[in-house]
């Protein structure tokens, strides 16, 4: 069980205090959100030697995960943000997106997994990539997004200029919302790393990812491992990468490292 030192009318006021500039400013402020307490006050005690460091702020759930969007709102500084395993749900994912648009946001990684995020805070999420210019990772693996959250966040990704990673591994993501990914990103965009591991999509999504290759340079990993693959789709995907086909034609025994 997750407590703290201060009650939680106290907690939330500490989250949403404004960062005065002085001149001993820390080059790196910190929110820890875990649902144990001795992983909060370990990290903290540790985090307190490190110069430069300064904590703002500890959650122990999804409920002030929504404080913590509030404090992002206000925060300059901010880089990243892991808040994996703490329930936060879609209700959090919301209040994270809203926070996420701000112009104040300075967010470089966002760590969402194993959150209960579905459909409607993946849209949240979605929306908020378009008016993103900094973000570079999103992890929302190991939720419940399914085919229209995956379909926003599709949406979200089109032109985008900044995000270069996105996890969906193990999500409920079927072909129309895989589809959707591979249909935004046939064109030239910042990402390079898309990670579907563990969604059940089938061999016409499949083949749709495969595609992507032709068309958009800057993508170098898509991950659709962990379903059953047929040798049509197979083939398919090797015919997109001159080695990957010779191993398939035997003229070659493994691929570079």
């Amino acid at each position: 069980m997750c407590s703290s030192d201060l009650p939680a009318h106290a907690r939330t006021r500490r989250f949403r205090e404004p960062f005065r500039m002085t001149a001993n400013r820390p080059s790196l402020r910190l929110l820890i959100v875990d649902d144990h307490d001795a992983f909060l006050n370990a990290a903290e005690r540790h985090l307190r030697r490190v110069g430069q460091v300064e904590i703002i702020g500890r959650g122990c759930n999804g409920i002030e995960a929504v404080a913590l969007a509030e404090a992002l709102k206000l925060n300059n500084s901010l880089v990243a943000l892991h808040i994996a395993q703490n329930n936060i749900g879609d209700t959090g994912a919301m209040a994270l997106a809203e926070a996420l648009t701000s112009p104040t946001s300075r967010l470089i990684r966002l760590h969402m997994q194993k959150n209960n995020v579905g459909d409607e805070g993946a849209t949240a999420m979605g929306n908020a990539l378009k008016k993103q210019t900094r973000l570079k990772t999103v992890d929302l693996s190991y939720n419940q997004v399914g085919d229209i959250g995956a379909s926003a966040i599709a949406d979200g990704l089109a032109g985008q200029g900044s995000v270069k990673v996105i996890d969906l591994s193990n999500n409920a993501i079927h072909d129309k919302g895989a589809t959707a990914l591979a249909k935004a990103l046939h064109k030239e965009s910042a990402l390079q790393t898309l990670d579907l591991y563990n969604n059940p999509f089938g061999d016409s999504a499949g083949a749709a990812l495969a595609d992507i290759y032709k068309t958009n340079t800057r993508l170098s990993t898509i991950n659709i491992a962990h379903r059953s693959i047929g040798a049509k789709l197979m083939r398919k995907i090797a015919a997109s990468h001159e080695e990957l086909q010779a191993v398939m034609n035997g003229k070659r025994q493994d691929l570079k490292a």
